[in-house]
C-alpha cells in the first residue's frame, strides 16, 4: 500500500529521470564491483609471476590472461579502463604493465585486428617492462613485433606513465596528456594518436570537470560521437558545497552547459584542504 501510494506521487518528468538515474548509478556500481574485482585478480597474478617459474609456464599464464582481458574488453571497454587510473606504489610496475596492455587491447580492437593479433598486441603489452617485473627477457622470442603493434605499446606506455605516474610524480589530467600527444606529431604516428582519442576520449570516465555553471562534477558516461559532452554526476554546486543529492548532467542534451576545464584528483584533494569545498550546507 505504501509503495502504491509512494508510486501514485512520482508525477513529474523530472520524478522519473531520478528514479532513472538513481536505478542506472546502482546497476553500474554493480557491474563496477565485478569488473574492479577482474582487474585486482589479474593484478595479483602478475605480481605472483615475478616468482622464478619456466618460461613454458609464464606464457601460458600470460597468455590465459590476455585472452580474459580481450574478453572483458570487448564487453565492457569503457568500464574496465575506469581502474587503469587506480594508483599504487609498491606495484606500481604491474599496475602500469596491466595498464599499458588494456589500453593496447583497446587500441587494436578499434583497428580491427584480429583475435591473434590482439593476443599477441596484450602479450607483449603487458610484458613491455618484463625487466622491472622480475620477469625473463627472453619471453619475447617466438613472438612477431610488428613495427605497428611497437607503436602503439610505445603510446599506451606514455599515456598511462603520464596520467598515472609513480607516487613521487605530479599525474596529468587525461586532457593535457591527450593534446601534449597529439601535438607530438614526430614522436607518434597520427593515427594511431587519432585511435587514442577516439578510445580514451579528453574527458574518460572517473574524470573531475567543472562545467561552465561553476559546478564540479566526475564523468560517469562518455557519449559515443560526442567525445566533447559526456554525462556528469554534479558533487559540488557553484558555491562550493557538496550536493545532498547526486545531479546528472548529459552535456550531449544540453548545449548550454559546457566542460570548463578538467580537474586533477590533487587539486580536488587541495580545494578540500583548504576549505574551498565545504562539507555541508550551512
Amino acid at each position: 500500500m505504501n509503495e502504491e501510494k509512494h508510486l501514485k506521487n512520482i508525477t513529474s518528468k523530472h520524478d522519473i529521470q531520478k528514479l532513472e538515474n538513481i536505478h542506472m548509478i546502482f546497476l553500474e556500481k554493480i557491474e563496477a564491483n565485478k569488473i574492479e574485482d577482474i582487474y585486482n585478480r589479474v593484478l595479483e597474478t602478475i605480481k605472483g609471476m615475478s616468482i622464478p617459474s619456466e618460461n613454458k609456464t609464464l606464457e601460458n599464464t600470460l597468455l590465459n590472461l590476455v585472452d580474459l582481458l580481450i574478453e572483458t574488453v570487448s564487453s565492457q571497454d569503457e568500464l574496465l579502463l575506469i581502474f587503469t587510473g587506480k594508483t599504487f606504489d609498491e606495484d606500481y610496475i604491474f599496475a602500469h604493465s596491466l595498464n599499458v596492455c588494456l589500453i593496447s587491447i583497446r587500441i587494436g580492437l578499434r583497428l580491427g585486428f584480429s583475435k591473434d593479433r590482439i593476443k599477441v598486441l596484450g602479450f607483449l603489452a603487458i610484458i613491455h617492462a618484463c625487466k622491472d617485473m622480475g620477469l625473463p627477457e627472453n619471453l619475447r622470442e617466438g613472438f612477431t613485433q610488428e613495427a605497428e603493434m611497437t607503436e602503439i605499446i610505445r603510446l599506451a606506455d606514455v599515456y598511462d606513465a603520464m596520467t598515472h605516474p609513480p607516487s613521487y610524480r605530479k599525474s596529468i589530467v587525461p586532457y593535457e596528456t591527450l593534446t601534449s600527444i597529439m601535438h607530438t606529431h614526430t614522436f607518434f604516428n597520427p593515427e594511431l594518436t587519432k585511435v587514442l582519442l577516439k578510445e580514451i576520449s579528453l574527458y574518460p570516465r572517473g574524470s573531475w570537470v567543472k562545467l561552465s555553471t561553476e559546478e564540479i562534477g566526475k564523468v560517469i558516461k562518455v557519449n559515443k560521437g560526442q567525445t566533447m559532452q559526456p554525462t556528469v554526476a554534479i558533487f559540488i554546486d557553484p558555491k562550493g558545497y557538496h550536493l545532498k543529492e547526486k545531479k546528472i548532467v548529459d552535456l550531449s542534451q544540453n548545449n548550454f552547459i559546457y566542460i570548463k576545464q578538467p580537474l586533477s584528483e590533487e587539486e580536488i584533494m587541495q580545494m578540500q584542504n583548504n576549505d574551498i569545498i565545504a562539507s555541508s550546507y550551512q
